[in-house]
C-alpha cells in the first residue's frame, strides 16, 4: 500500500504554514489524510477478499497521483 501522509505526520514535520498550505493544494480531497482514512485499504489487503490481489501497490492519497 501507498499511503497517502497522514495529518498526524504532517503536523509534527511541517510546520512552515505556506509550505505546508503548498503541498495541500496539490491533493484533490482537500485535506490530509486521517488515519481512519487509510484503514479501509489495510483491512481489505489483510483479508481474504484480497487473495488474488497480487503485484500492485494501492495508492491511497487522497487523488494526489491522479492529478
Amino acid at each position: 500500500m501507498l499511503p497517502a501522509i497522514s495529518k498526524r505526520l504532517i503536523l509534527r514535520q511541517l510546520a512552515d504554514k505556506s509550505r505546508n498550505d503548498e503541498i495541500l493544494g496539490r491533493i484533490p480531497a482537500g485535506h490530509w489524510a486521517e488515519t481512519y482514512e487509510l484503514m479501509g485499504s489495510v483491512v481489505f489487503l489483510a483479508s481474504n477478499a484480497s487473495n488474488y490481489v497480487n503485484g500492485h501497490v494501492l495508492a491511497v492519497d487522497g487523488g494526489y497521483l491522479v492529478r
